[in-house]
């Protein structure tokens, strides 16, 4: 009897982690590494002139469309979101899909002197409650 409790704790422990706990990190994680990518690109992101060439503008311009992408499939990946949102351990839908608009919509300012990337960005970490450093 204490075996099989045991291989039935075991095998709950690992569902939770599998569907539950490594879902959640791997969302936070995407959210570090915007949070990193912001602070890198920031001083790059309106002018044309900051970039050597048109293959680094598109590099930048591909790295913030493809965390708008890894930051809602990694959203959509947590079970219980309305449970987690509101122990504030996740931000409810409407911000990610409010970053992920601004992202891509970053993306597409980048370099044009008629938008103003820097709202754009506050608006993401306003959004995510990101403090700027």
């Amino acid at each position: 009897m204490a075996i099989i409790s045991g291989v039935l704790v075991f095998v709950v422990c690992r569902f939770i982690l599998e569907l539950v706990i490594k879902p959640l990190l791997e969302h936070k994680k995407t959210m570090f590494i915007l949070d990193n990518k912001l602070n890198y690109c920031a001083n790059r992101i309106s002018s044309l002139k900051s970039f050597k060439n048109k293959e680094e503008l598109f590099e930048v311009i591909k790295v913030f469309r493809t965390l708008s992408c890894n930051l809602e499939s990694t959203y959509k990946q947590i079970l219980c979101k309305k449970l987690f949102a509101r122990l504030k351990l996740i931000y409810p839908k409407t911000s990610i899909s409010g970053v992920s608009e601004e992202l891509i919509g970053h993306s597409n300012s980048i370099g044009r002197t008629d938008m103003k990337p820097y709202e754009r960005i506050s608006n993401i970490r306003k959004l995510l409650h990101l403090q700027s450093l």
